[in-house]
């Protein structure tokens, strides 16, 4: 299995999946667009050699997720933790969305 970042994206108040969120990765010197599912849910998988989000070496790999739908504020997230000796998976908390209306 490739290393990937998945996630959740809801509503902040119904706690319901929001389908069709525009999620944005930039990154590792690269930038990826995907939107959520019918159940909220995002994957970007990681399939090129050097494009790890999780470094082989433990350093700190910093990255931007973006998340707009019309009708919610945006919402960014940027995550340079350190990740160790590993190339799994990053799986991101879920994130929770306000409606503008």
């Amino acid at each position: 299995m490739r290393p990937h970042i998945s996630g959740y994206v809801l509503d902040s108040i119904s706690n319901k999946a929001i389908p069709n969120v525009i999620v944005k990765y930039s990154g590792e010197s690269r930038e990826e667009k995907t939107k959520t599912d019918d159940s909220g849910k995002y994957t970007f998988t990681m399939i090129k050699e050097g494009y790890n989000v999780i470094s082989l070496e433990g350093r700190s790999r910093e990255y931007l997720l973006e998340f707009s739908k019309l009708g919610y504020s945006n919402y960014k997230l940027v995550d340079g933790t350190r990740h160790g000796f590993t190339t799994g998976t990053k799986k991101v908390d879920t994130i929770k969305l306000k409606s503008t209306h």
